[in-house]
């Protein structure tokens, strides 16, 4: 090792035109160096009276290049890409959540005679079951839409509820009567909004970093919710009945006007969603 470095020393003074074979081809190692040919470049430029600074910047084969850049590229910070696992599992519920709110609207506007009670919203009781009134959850957004457009559509709610305001009607009642088809509305928007929502979150992949982003269904879900509470004070009040009546609006008993399953769903389903929503990401640990 020692006479090694005497050697690599004493070529150190030497260019390779003035070197013989034999310390040429004992010291190619040493001659290979990108800085003994640095160095070598440098002295020459020096003798020649050409000196000029290096670059800070030096060749590098444009294989190493791309992996440098690559791997800058893959430790760029990337905005809300700060999710290390993404739980599939949540966002196909929330998918599919989304998808029972969307169905209980679309197929309680077609009034089919066996599911028809099943995603009720409201359901005004008759004398036999087969007489009961099922109001769907787009049945009062068709009644506002009658109401203000004057547009000739079938709704239980206009005909039975909205039809019949006039001056004499208690201010809440009359907010109620307002208040439930805009809610409905709501709830139908957010649930389109957060059905294909919610199938980008499912089909998207890691960002350049590694990460995830996470895609948020809370705001959603909230909305959803106060909306659904809405339906169930505004269905109370709309039906003349007193806020005492709640239980037995709730839980079926009421004789003038009860809570389907539909409106079940529309309660229940948001909050599951917000509780999925918050679980759905794993954060990234600093």
């Amino acid at each position: 090792m020692a006479k090694k470095s005497i050697e690599g020393s004493n070529l150190s003074t030497k260019s390779i035109d003035e070197m013989s074979d034999i310390e040429f081809i004992t010291s190619a190692d040493y001659l290979a160096s990108p800085y003994y040919r640095a160095y070598v470049s440098a002295k020459a430029r020096i003798e020649s009276g050409n000196y000029q600074p290096l670059s800070k910047r030096y060749d590098l084969p444009s294989s190493s290049k791309g992996r440098n850049s690559q791997s800058t590229a893959y430790a760029k910070p990337i905005k809300g890409a700060v999710y290390s696992k993404k739980r599939g599992i949540t966002q196909f519920f929330i998918m599919l959540f989304m998808l029972i709110i969307l169905a209980v609207a679309v197929v309680g506007f077609f009034n089919i005679a066996n599911i028809d009670s099943y995603v009720a919203i409201y359901i005004e009781p008759g004398v036999t079951e087969e007489t009961n009134i099922n109001i769907g959850l787009l049945d009062p957004v068709l009644g506002i839409v009658k109401k203000i457009a004057s547009v000739d559509v079938d709704s239980f709610y206009y005909d039975n509820y909205m039809s019949n305001i006039s001056d004499n009607v208690d201010i809440m009642t009359k907010v109620s009567l307002y208040a439930v088809p805009v809610a409905a509305l709501l709830i139908i928007i957010c649930a389109l909004i957060g059905f294909f929502k919610a199938i980008v979150a499912l089909c998207s992949k890691k960002h350049l970093n590694g990460m995830y982003k996470k895609y948020k269904f809370g705001f959603l879900s909230i909305v959803m919710l106060l909306c659904a509470l809405i339906l169930v004070v505004g269905g109370i009040f709309a039906s003349g009945m007193e806020i005492a009546a709640i239980l037995d609006f709730v839980l079926l008993n009421s004789t003038v006007l009860y809570a389907g399953y539909g409106l079940y769903a529309v309660v229940i389903l948001p909050m599951l969603m917000f509780l999925l929503s918050c679980g759905s990401y794993k954060k990234a640990k600093e």
